[in-house]
């Protein structure tokens, strides 16, 4: 990837590694504390990157080029008062790893700024050292703590016995009282209470920002615990971890979705989240001349509360929370029941029943899976191409999860290779190797007439999903049944229309059909914006999620063209990552230490 490939490897002791990545660091804090914008540039590659997330800027975003790299870092070093780079001692020491195809010296650092303390990752190529020298090659940079505040995921315990002495309120007293917002507005209102959004509540709540999650459902877990019978999660459970608080080692590799949902409701109630269930949020407006929302949510009893927030955070859901349902010619006169994938009763009794399921993601495979497994006759109608990777195989994507590597870096370590030139280039690398390790199975799928690709330009499943929110399966066993034929396959140019007890497809020929499964996804929280905020606000946001031309997902996690308006996007872990910078920005916004809104940070426009 970089140019000055001499192909030397240096043969290094522990400490020796240590000691030469401590003083390209002390070096970096003093040219940057001469403002030497030559100097630095001296220290990178000439196509290194630096990523920084709310760390030097207010946003997220990354540079590329030794030279642009070395007047931006100079910019915001100066900005921000970094000084103090050193090694992070309380991480892995700096040692040699293979990374977005590269072999390179990995560091964990840390330094101080005006406003807290920023964590962060460099590395440097193996190959290319000139004497010895250490030349940056990646930089990220990432928001750890505000000054006078605790560190969101570390917080030290509150002393004292649990009760205040001089009240008669107990526990249960005072969070009744902190949780009806009676004689208060929050601070801060969270949209739904998944993962997304009691992690984020959670760390605001460490971090002292008063705050309220309000939940359509009766129950904090319910958007797991609705969902078809025979679902379970597809990652590991030890990659998909909750902050402050571990899952019991009695917990499976692959969690049941009922299984997390109780997990949910109990996180909510173990680290004191205030959520009302059975709220749905109505609308809301925002008051420039006050910096605060005025919002409406409706209650069981369907009465509207009227709350004034001075932020909201939308975490509805990866992909939103309204389902996409297309309508199928036909369906006017169909006899028999549609139902999209989130309202599948996958607990029902389907035996005998002749199933139709639209769609080839993960959702369509477990439904029709379930289908098959409680005696309906299944086929499931592809739309476009999808991929399909077994569940073991997937792990190839995301290795530091999987080698031992504690989970705090894996993080970092994720948030340092998204950057998307270098992501572009690793993300079809580890399609393609997929692809070869599945080759057999794939090949069978084929052979009945599944359309399977490797993404747009080869990128793969992880692409696919930051994109366009799914489009992909991994194999915990509709594949065998796939590919054996117990479960059909038919391709939707085949498709003409339903009839009144099934389809016909473009042959001619008719299928009896009792049942019509949409498993065809949700649309992005951009609608969600437009639903609560109106056409102003959502034109101004536009896309949430997805590659913008910054390389950056759009909206997410970052400050958005809207004031106060946040959005929590993602799976487990990535929320696990982005939820702490997101709630400390609102910190910092709360405590005065940005001094106007957000600017977009300095950034490199790409092709996506």
């Amino acid at each position: 990837m970089h140019a000055e490939a001499s192909g030397v490897r240096p043969v290094w002791s522990q400490e020796e590694l240590a000691s030469r990545v401590t003083q390209w660091l002390q070096a970096l804090d003093a040219a940057l504390g001469d403002r030497a914008v030559a100097g630095v540039q001296e220290m990178f590659v000439d196509d290194s990157y630096w990523r920084d997330v709310a760390a030097l800027t207010w946003d997220f975003g990354w540079v590329g080029g030794s030279a642009t790299l070395a007047k931006a870092l100079v910019d915001g070093a100066r900005d921000r008062g970094a000084r103090g780079w050193r090694l992070d001692e309380g991480r892995t020491p700096p040692k040699i790893v293979g990374r977005m195809l590269q072999e390179v010296i990995e560091a964990f650092f840390e330094f101080d700024t005006t406003f807290g303390t920023v964590q962060g990752v460099v590395r440097f190529p193996v190959d290319g050292l000139d004497g010895g020298r250490l030349r940056g090659w990646t930089l990220l940079t990432m928001i750890r703590s505000l000054h006078g505040t605790p560190v969101p995921g570390c917080p030290v315990r509150p002393s004292g016995v649990g009760y205040d002495r001089a009240s008669t309120k107990n526990w249960s007293d005072r969070r009744r009282t902190e949780s009806t917002f009676d004689d208060h507005d929050p601070e801060t209102v969270v949209v739904g209470a998944g993962h997304a959004g009691l992690m984020v509540a959670a760390h605001l709540g460490v971090l002292g920002v008063d705050t309220l999650v309000v939940e359509k459902t009766p129950r904090v877990g319910d958007g797991w615990r609705n969902r078809y019978h025979s679902l379970a999660l597809h990652n590991e459970t030890d990659m998909l971890q909750f902050p402050y608080l571990s899952y019991p080692l009695t917990f499976p590799e692959y969690l049941p979705k009922d299984q997390l949902a109780n997990w949910l409701e109990a996180y909510a109630t173990n680290l004191n989240i205030n959520v009302w269930t059975s709220t749905e949020f109505v609308s809301g407006s925002y008051d420039d001349a006050e910096g605060r929302w005025t919002i409406q949510v409706r209650r069981e009893d369907g009465t509207i509360r009227e709350l004034r927030p001075r932020h909201v955070v939308i975490a509805t859901g990866g992909a939103g929370a309204q389902p996409k349902t297309p309508q199928l010619p036909g369906a006017e006169s169909f006899r028999g029941t549609i139902v999209h994938s989130s309202g599948f009763d996958g607990g029902a009794d389907y035996s005998g029943t002749r199933a139709l399921v639209v769609g080839v993601g993960t959702s369509a495979h477990d439904i029709a899976l379930d289908l098959y497994k409680k005696g309906a006759s299944a086929t499931m109608m592809q739309r476009g191409p999808t991929i399909v990777i077994d569940v073991k195989t997937a792990n190839l994507a995301y290795p530091q999860y999987s080698d031992g590597t504690p989970l705090d870096e894996a993080d970092l370590i994720g948030a340092a290779n998204f950057i998307y030139p270098l992501m572009y280039s690793g993300m079809q690398a580890s399609a393609l190797a997929m692809e070869q390790a599945d080759r057999e199975l794939l090949d069978r799928l084929r052979a009945v007439g599944m359309e399977l690709d490797r993404g747009p330009d080869g990128l793969g499943f992880i692409y696919k999903f930051l994109q366009q929110g799914g489009g992909y399966y991994f194999d915990v066993g509709a594949s065998e049944v796939i590919a054996r034929g117990d479960i059909a396959m038919i391709n939707a140019r085949d498709f003409v229309r339903l009839h009144e007890d099934g389809v016909e497809l473009i042959d001619g020929t008719h299928r009896p059909i009792d049942l019509v499964v949409l498993a065809t996804g949700f649309h992005s929280q951009d609608n969600e914006a437009r639903k609560y905020f109106g056409d102003d606000v959502a034109d101004r946001v536009g896309r949430v999620s997805s590659f913008g031309d910054d390389g950056e997902l759009r909206n997410a996690w970052r400050p958005t063209a809207q004031k106060g308006l946040w959005f929590m996007v993602s799976g487990i872990f990535p929320a696990r990552t982005y939820s702490p910078v997101l709630a400390l920005q609102i910190k910092a916004i709360q405590q005065g230490l940005v001094p106007a809104y957000p600017a977009t940070a300095a950034t490199v426009a790409v092709s996506t």
